[in-house]
């Protein structure tokens, strides 16, 4: 490969001109005939057996060319991208300015190149930050919850109705016109009333009726169930109520605690939830201001940004998020029915968004001469390895550390930034643009979610604490992920 030419033709996009010599070019044509004869058949010749001139003369010395350029143009514009040093985020106008057997193959791409790019006043930033408070009720909230998980579950022998928290034993037979579907019939069933399990008003209709009752229940299914044929359509089940069953709790003092966790008194339980909560708040609010820093990076940075960096990324987003949904067993028509127009607005906004953020980041790591150690590289590795129980030296090989580092540095971007930001503190919680631009209005349902799985049946460990650190960081998990799982399949 030889690099012939680069020149830059525009803002942000270089011409590169690029040769193939005739040897490699000569052999690349050959390997193509070698794997397109398996489907060439002539007159005269078993399939497959036809000598390569035989083929040229029928149909052109050219005829394996184009195969020839796909086997060796990536290879050579990937060698004189590297030889040129640009910093390309994407190829356009592959041209080929001629291919032959005697003189070899040129061609010439247009690179699109990162921007350089300004941030203005990152040190400074005033951000508002949400007091982190911990109430007695909170820590209830998880009492509550432990108590459930070891309560006992006694039938109810006297004969009342069931109520909302009752254990309901069904049968149940679905009907849509008329006739049963796949999916819709269970015998002793278990069914906690006001667990919103079932298709809205499924167990409200049960609620009222006494054991060995039998009666109908009337839903209609949404017009995104994941079930087609369903979709939109009225069902009925004829139900019966066999048993209903009660949770019994059990007594909230010192043996309940020894039950539930390593300590020996309720107070010692409740002071370690307490303090379990609060780091847990702590490091949501932590990632909260990084999201408001992050956003604020964004209306600082200036630059000509190339649109194809906002459309590979959206790119990119979309199909992690499409991952995302066919892995729960969602249709992701059937989940965008109705708004589209509205999803891709908001992910092309949060993929501007990322792009700005990113390339703000990069450039104060620049600036303030930041760097990445290859302790730090080692440590998060070895972080990896653990997490994914793999060895370090098979995670070390399968993982792309450039792509590691790059995450690492702006991760210490953003921590310089937010070290030098203006933070005061407010009780008053306030909705707040996050990185991706939409509104966080609902922060303290996913700290509950979060606090709750942190809670163990049988011991309450803060060291078993998993929370998203920043948005910088969770990129870096992502690409692990991904980079292990796809090696993983392949073995």
């Amino acid at each position: 490969m030889v690099l012939k030419k680069n020149e830059n033709i525009g803002v942000n996009l270089n011409k590169l001109e690029i040769f193939v010599d005739a040897k490699t070019f000569s052999e690349a044509v050959n390997n193509a005939y070698k794997r397109e004869v398996k489907k060439i058949r002539i007159p005269g010749f078993r399939l497959g057996k036809a000598p390569r001139k035989v083929i040229e003369k029928l149909y052109g010395k050219d005829v394996f060319f184009q195969d020839a350029i796909n086997l060796v143009y990536r290879k050579a514009l990937d060698e004189a991208i590297k030889e040129s040093k640009l910093d390309v985020v994407s190829v356009e106008k592959f041209n080929v300015l001629y291919a032959d057997i005697e003189k070899g193959f040129c061609f010439a791409v247009n690179c699109v190149l990162k921007p350089k790019v300004e941030v203005k006043d990152y040190k400074g930033i005033k951000i508002t930050a949400n007091k982190v408070k911990v109430t007695e009720k909170d820590v209830e909230e998880r009492i509550k919850l432990l108590k459930e998980r070891v309560a006992r579950i006694s039938v109810v022998e006297e004969k009342r109705a069931a109520k909302k928290g009752d254990l309901a034993v069904i049968d149940f037979m679905g009907f849509v016109e008329g006739i049963s579907f796949k999916g819709g019939t269970a015998k002793n069933y278990n069914l906690k009333l006001g667990s919103n399990q079932f298709i809205k008003g499924f167990e409200e209709q049960i609620i009222g009726h006494k054991a060995g009752e039998e009666f109908e229940v009337k839903i209609n299914f949404p017009k995104n169930y994941h079930a087609e044929n369903l979709q939109g359509k009225e069902a009925i089940f004829k139900c019966k109520l066999n048993e209903i069953k009660e949770i019994v709790l059990p007594k909230e003092d010192d043996e309940f605690a020894k039950d539930v966790s390593e300590f020996n008194s309720l107070k010692e339980l409740k002071e370690n939830i307490k303090k379990q909560i609060e780091k847990t708040r702590e490091e949501i609010e932590d990632n909260e201001i990084k999201n408001k820093i992050l956003y604020e990076l964004t209306e600082r940075v200036s630059g000509e940004i190339p649109e194809v960096m906002f459309k590979n990324k959206y790119e990119e987003l979309l199909g992690e998020f499409k991952h995302n949904i066919n892995r729960q067993g969602i249709n992701f028509e059937n989940y965008l029915s109705g708004m589209e127009e509205n999803f891709k607005k908001n992910l092309m906004s949060k993929a501007i968004l990322t792009v700005k953020s990113d390339l703000a980041l990069e450039e104060i790591a620049r600036v303030e001469k930041l760097d990445v150690s290859e302790k730090e590289i080692k440590e998060e590795l070895e972080k990896f390895s653990k997490q994914y129980k793999i060895k370090y030296e098979d995670i070390k090989n399968m993982f792309p550390v450039e792509i590691l580092k790059s995450d690492l540095l702006n991760r210490k971007a953003l921590q310089f930034v937010k070290d030098n930001a203006k933070i005061t503190e407010s009780s008053a919680k306030e909705k707040t643009k996050d990185v991706s631009g939409k509104k966080e209005s609902s922060k303290e349902k996913v700290s509950k979610s979060k606090e709750t799985k942190k809670t163990s049946t049988k011991k309450v460990d803060s060291k078993k604490a998993d929370v998203k650190k920043s948005v910088a960081s969770s990129k870096t998990s992502k690409t692990t992920k991904k980079t292990v799982n796809k090696k993983q399949s392949k073995k």
